[in-house]
């Protein structure tokens, strides 16, 4: 696989791995977003934006800021804050026990947690967003 791909299947695992330990607190992990949410709570590969530094014309370095986000229903606003603080904890604390998961030369770091709500036609969900600290790759071309 290359350093994208990389990315995403380490986000992936160790969401998956938690989600496997408790199938109750996160049902479903997707690679990106789904068209739906269907099965919720559910997590999901968000953006990725990278930038990239040719250096001398045969070394490429690639810079990767990856995002996580989180969405459930809100059947009952003060039970889903409570579970979505629950899962936003457990997680962050998954992710900061597998920061060798890429690569061991790359650290997967979650730097930061942001709420956020996410529609999906007339009907929105909330959930939060696990920022990443930037991951980096020296390569050549």
């Amino acid at each position: 696989m290359g350093f994208r791909a990389d990315v995403t299947a380490a986000l992936v695992a160790v969401a998956q791995t938690y989600a496997t330990a408790n199938p109750t607190l996160l049902r479903k992990v997707e690679s990106a977003r789904p068209a739906g949410f269907r099965e919720l709570p559910c997590a999901f590969v968000g953006t990725r934006n990278e930038t990239v530094l040719f250096q001398g014309g045969d070394v490429m370095q690639r810079t990767i800021r990856p995002t996580l986000f989180v969405v459930d229903n809100a059947p009952d606003n003060i039970e889903a804050a409570e579970r979505m603080d629950a899962l936003a904890d457990a997680l962050l604390l998954a992710y900061a026990a597998a920061y060798h998961q890429v690569s061991g030369s790359t650290l997967l770091t979650p730097v930061g947690l942001e709420d956020v709500e996410l529609e999906v036609g007339t009907v929105s969900y909330p959930g939060f967003a696990i920022t990443f600290e930037a991951l980096e790759i020296t390569q050549r071309p």
